[in-house]
């Protein structure tokens, strides 16, 4: 036969025998394909419409992150009056979260690392809450809420007046008229 005629390739050959050329496992099939331009192109364009998407999602968070002002209960227009406590009653008690923390479980499981949350402590305490009314004139009173215990019947005071609802609010003052 001439070589022509047992020339390799992928049907069978008038030797009797098919080449391996191309098929799974043989050395053909393990060499490198040339990649086509396309392909390239587009994996490059969907990396990059990733990393866009991404970024514009970071930088939406720490914009949103940026625009919350823990400080927004506080109105600096507030207005301040001074007064003397008539009454002094605990209005309320309220549960103290405990200063312990449960760190959470690391479990090493067929190499990756699983994390379980734990229960977090119950509440240890309770707190008072006071009702504490404030005449602020001969004619005006106010019923103001704090935490604080160390008002008394009698204490001149700073009443703070805003339309917030964390207000109205109380401090401890002087030069009040008893």
């Amino acid at each position: 036969m001439s070589p022509r005629a047992c020339a390799k390739g992928s049907h069978p050959s008038p030797c009797g025998r098919t080449s391996n050329d191309g098929q799974p496992g043989s050395r053909a099939d393990l060499r490198e394909k040339p990649r086509s331009p396309l392909t390239s192109t587009l994996g490059m364009l969907l990396l990059y419409s990733l990393t866009v998407r991404h970024s514009l999602f970071l930088a939406l968070a720490l914009l949103a992150g940026c625009a919350y002002n823990p400080n927004d209960h506080y109105d600096t227009n507030a207005i301040e009056k001074r007064g003397l406590i008539v009454s002094k009653t605990v209005a309320r008690t309220e549960p103290i979260k405990s200063g312990e923390t449960n760190p959470p479980i690391f479990l090493p499981l067929k190499g990756m690392l699983v994390v379980l949350p734990t229960i977090p402590n119950e509440p240890t305490s309770r707190m008072n809450v006071y009702e504490h009314v404030v005449k602020l004139s001969p004619t005006e009173t106010i019923s103001v809420l704090s935490e604080y215990p160390g008002f008394n019947v009698g204490d001149c005071v700073k009443v703070f007046l805003s339309q917030r609802a964390s207000y109205p609010r109380i401090a401890q003052g002087s030069g009040c008229e008893k």
